[in-house]
């Protein structure tokens, strides 16, 4: 997936356990729990009515909690001002990304930078990496670090669930940026019965 005209993507998406998130969700109720789930031989389809039930519930309610058990990986590719914004999802989120303070002279910045950097403070910038691959000093090595564009688009490997994906779609839905927008209805509403669960509209 990937947003027209910006550097901006998603891929290789991962979605576990929705059918057993889904006979789990219906424990609370039940008299008798098969130790095999395999002889329960409901579908998802089956379970859709609790299912939706549950995930239309109101946020904060709890009988939604059945989505913390559907995980979700992938991997996104994004600037850094929409990385500091989705550091907030740490709770029930796991982030492994790609390192400027490993990689910082490595990196080919020209090639990262989204088309909202402008050109002059590219060149500045790169400038300064320069610098720093010529003499790795620990205050060019801080240069670096203070003066990177957040136009620059880092890769990050995403561990999450269902559940926190609906509070970051109820939450972000209409943000100003366009990113955010595009994550929440052409990624998190694309996923496998995002929808009928009650993860996005």
């Amino acid at each position: 997936m990937q947003m027209t005209d910006r550097l901006f993507k998603v891929f290789n998406v991962n979605v576990y356990g929705i059918r057993e998130a889904l006979i789990r969700a219906g424990y609370p109720m039940a008299t008798v729990v098969n130790e095999d789930m395999t002889l329960d031989k409901r579908t998802v389809e089956d379970m859709l009515r609790l299912g939706s039930n549950l995930g239309h519930s109101p946020i904060g309610h709890g009988d939604d909690k059945f989505l913390r058990q559907i995980p979700v990986t992938f991997d996104v590719l994004a600037p850094r001002y929409f990385w500091q914004q989705f550091d907030t999802y740490g709770v029930f989120t796991s982030k492994n990304s790609q390192s400027t303070m490993h990689r910082g002279k490595a990196l080919d910045y020209r090639r990262m930078a989204d088309a909202a950097v402008d050109d002059k403070i590219l060149a500045l910038f790169e400038g300064i990496v320069e610098d720093y691959t010529l003499n790795p000093t620990e205050e060019n090595l801080l240069r670096v670090k203070a003066n990177m564009p957040e136009g620059i688009c880092l890769a990050a490997g995403i561990s999450t669930n269902y559940a926190q994906l609906r509070t970051m779609y109820y939450q972000r839905k209409t943000h100003r940026l366009p990113q955010w927008r595009w994550f929440c209805e052409e990624f998190i509403s694309s996923l496998p019965y995002a929808k009928e669960l009650g993860v996005c509209d």
